[in-house]
């Protein structure tokens, strides 16, 4: 028999945050989101700790933590990436983009038509979209531009590409794509566009950030016309390219 009159009291670990029960309701009403939010926690290498007191245990709760942290101060605002697009469009000189619209390329063509610096003309097939940016490149001079969505639109336009290559024609294709966070985990027409491409253009860019949009079009159409002229490919993931809210919703992590 165990002397328990000379054992000491057990002693209670202080808690640093809301348990699983307190937050239980919560998970409950809205499950899908914070599962997506795990597999995106995961792969951003974003997870708390145990012992981290200011993102909480490695609970539900602390996944809304990360869910406040990401959305909550998102800005509020209905400009996007798609208008930083359509300005460098007109420094370049761009009178006409040629594409076939698609929801992963649509605040392009929206933010072209309602600024006025350049003309959407809408095709049939995603190659037509290359072969008349080629057509312009040539009359012109100046780089031709089409836009695709992702998928099978970007594989569409291949014959039109290697078109302009042995043209030498100087010429900007952009290319949608899934969401970063959400690029190889069975996403929409997402596909590895980047490795099918670079045998057909001059240089791919892979934009994953908004304050990387204007480098990269600028440099792509620099690189279009200089040396031996030729297309070159720009890849613009969704969340690139719509408002932060407005990707976060489509994703289930927050309400529209």
């Amino acid at each position: 028999r165990r002397n328990t009159a000379a054992m000491p009291p057990p002693t209670t670990r202080p808690q640093t945050g809301p348990t699983m029960d307190d937050d239980q309701d919560n998970t409950r009403n809205h499950p899908r989101p914070y599962k997506r939010l795990q597999r995106l926690t995961g792969h951003l290498g974003c997870v708390p700790s145990r012992g981290d007191a200011s993102f909480g245990s490695r609970s539900r709760s602390g996944i809304r933590d990360i869910v406040h942290g990401l959305f909550s101060h998102a800005p509020e605002t209905k400009h996007h990436g798609g208008e930083i697009v359509s300005r460098v469009f007109k420094g370049h000189g761009v009178k006409f983009v040629f594409a076939l619209a698609g929801g992963h390329i649509s605040p392009i063509l929206a933010a072209t038509e309602e600024l006025g610096f350049s003309r959407v003309i809408d095709v049939r097939n995603e190659a037509t979209a290359v072969f008349a940016a080629d057509s312009v490149a040539r009359l012109t001079g100046v780089p031709g531009v089409a836009c695709v969505t992702a998928g099978p639109g970007v594989t569409n336009t291949i014959t039109a590409l290697k078109n302009a290559q042995m043209a030498q024609s100087p010429l900007v294709l952009i290319g949608g794509a899934a969401a970063t966070v959400t690029q190889g985990r069975g996403a929409l027409q997402d596909i590895d566009q980047i490795s099918m491409m670079k045998s057909v253009v001059k240089q791919t860019f892979d934009v994953r950030s908004v304050r990387d949009i204007a480098t990269s079009v600028r440099e792509a159409f620099q690189v279009a016309a200089s040396g031996v002229p030729g297309p070159v490919f720009i890849q613009m993931p969704l969340d690139v390219l719509y408002p932060p809210l407005e990707t976060a919703a489509g994703m289930g992590l927050c309400e529209r």
